[in-house]
């Protein structure tokens, strides 16, 4: 291995991030599901191949230019606890998921403290995608990812998809996008569960007009953060950037939120605006302070 790797949009030195267990190496354009996996020589050819092989503790690292299609529901299982997914590689050279076949075409995740760092999730090879990623385990964290959500010919429902048992769910630091074309409900519906963080990241789409990239739907949330995300629905006459439940609590700050209509693009009677919330219901007008 080289001394030094890229992680995303993160360089790291050294060989490999520490694990408790093994490392496994994915590899779609050398790899093959024959191989041992330990070392990127021999590397597999899929994610889910390494997730059998793996235990609780371990860490996949996809390979530059690694891609895999997601054809239906769970073709990635991510049922092993405490697993963490890292993309090698930069822009599209990281690991590319790719959805076809089904609307419900999904990477599922069942397993407690699963982390994915810097892997592309590019749901528009198939219209209408259920949700790219289901997620119903508690400690579970999107780091560094990329979510392509819509493009001119087909757009997915949603990005992330939560059950109540998705407690203190990390996203951070993500870019959420699509083209302008609808299609794409919302970029992260959150169903329930507690502690939840929505935090550093960038939204850019087609939303519904009413619930904006960020939803939290039929279920109240407690203790949420969302804090310093970028908000844009393209939408016209959108009015709003994120909504929340009538009984969620938790705090929204410093969020950056366009709007194209009206003057309240947060819902959440009973959340706690702390401050350092801007909008603007018009492109190319400055900001308002909620």
């Amino acid at each position: 291995m080289a001394s030094k790797l890229s992680f995303g949009d993160v360089q790291l030195s050294g060989s490999l991030p520490p694990t408790q267990g093994n490392y496994w190496f994915v590899d779609s354009v050398n790899g093959s599901n024959g191989n041992s996996g330990l070392k990127p020589e021999r590397a597999v050819a899929t994610i889910a191949k390494a997730i059998a092989l793996a235990a609780a503790g371990d860490t996949i690292v996809a390979l530059p230019g690694h891609t895999e299609a997601v054809t239906a529901a769970g073709t990635i299982a991510v049922s092993k606890a405490g697993l963490t997914i890292v993309s090698a590689g930069f822009g599209r050279r990281r690991a590319v998921i790719t959805y076809t076949t089904a609307v419900g075409a999904s990477v599922n995740v069942t397993a407690a403290n699963v982390s994915f760092i810097g892997v592309v999730f590019a749901a528009i090879g198939f219209d209408n995608i259920t949700a790219a990623v289901n997620v119903s385990a508690a400690d579970c964290a999107f780091i560094d990812c990329e979510f392509e959500l819509a493009n001119a010919t087909n757009q997915a429902a949603l990005g992330i998809l939560t059950t109540a048992a998705a407690d203190r769910l990390v996203v951070k630091n993500c870019f959420f996008h699509g083209s302008a074309d609808a299609g794409t409900a919302t970029a992260i519906r959150i169903v329930g569960g507690n502690a939840i963080r929505v935090e550093d990241n960038r939204f850019i789409g087609n939303y519904t007009t009413t619930l904006g990239a960020i939803d939290n739907a039929t279920t109240a949330c407690t203790n949420a953060q969302v804090v310093r995300n970028t908000i844009f629905n393209r939408t016209a006459a959108s009015t709003k950037a994120m909504t929340f439940q009538a009984g969620s609590t938790g705090q929204i700050a410093s969020n950056y939120m366009q709007i194209l209509s009206g003057t309240a693009p947060i819902t959440g009677a009973a959340m706690s605006w702390v401050g350092g919330n801007y909008y603007a219901a018009t492109t190319a007008t400055a900001g308002t302070l909620i």
